[in-house]
């Protein structure tokens, strides 16, 4: 699956299914950095979970695994736990939206969870996207939720095309 990736430097990110500590491993002695979400089920440590967080202080903790694997624990809006094999510890800051205040308000996070934050933003548009305007339609046959989210998945990178192109066309003038 990563093999394309390997000895690049490139960075990976991935979404809350797919980070394990085996992978994580794998990607790190093959030149990949690969970071994401994480389950606790996948080998995210769980004396790292405060659930009793208070969700909006944004309070982290955070340990090595081993060296090179970092696993941090983040109380934002909800509770996020994250893996990385390229990481270090360190504080940095997000800015957050608040009921009632025009400004927003700056917010501590580990700088894994600031670049997590930066470069999942067209996945989560995607996501958004697809769920305005989709095709699917309830099936017992699984083939028929992969098929239509393939489609929806189609239809909005076609739209990125689109924008793009027109972009490119109009710039020419």
């Amino acid at each position: 699956m990563f093999s394309p990736f390997k000895e690049h430097g490139y960075k990976v990110w991935e979404d809350n299914a797919f980070v394990s500590v085996n992978q994580l491993k794998w990607c790190r002695d093959n030149g990949i950095n690969f970071a994401g979400t994480s389950r606790t089920t996948y080998g995210f440590p769980a004396e790292l979970i405060d659930e009793k967080a208070d969700k909006a202080t944004g309070k982290w903790t955070w340990r090595m695994a081993e060296p090179g694997l970092l696993a941090a624990f983040w109380s934002d809006v909800g509770l996020c736990k994250l893996m990385s094999n390229f990481h270090v510890s360190e504080e940095g800051f997000v800015l957050r939206r608040m009921s009632g205040q025009a400004d927003k308000e700056r917010r501590t996070a580990p700088t894994a969870f600031v670049e997590y934050n930066d470069k999942m933003g067209g996945v989560d548009l995607k996501d958004f996207m697809r769920g305005l305007f989709t095709t699917s339609r309830r099936s017992k046959k699984w083939w028929k939720t992969l098929w239509y989210w393939c489609m929806d998945s189609s239809m909005y990178n076609g739209f990125c095309l689109y924008k793009w192109c027109y972009k490119e066309f109009y710039k020419r003038d």
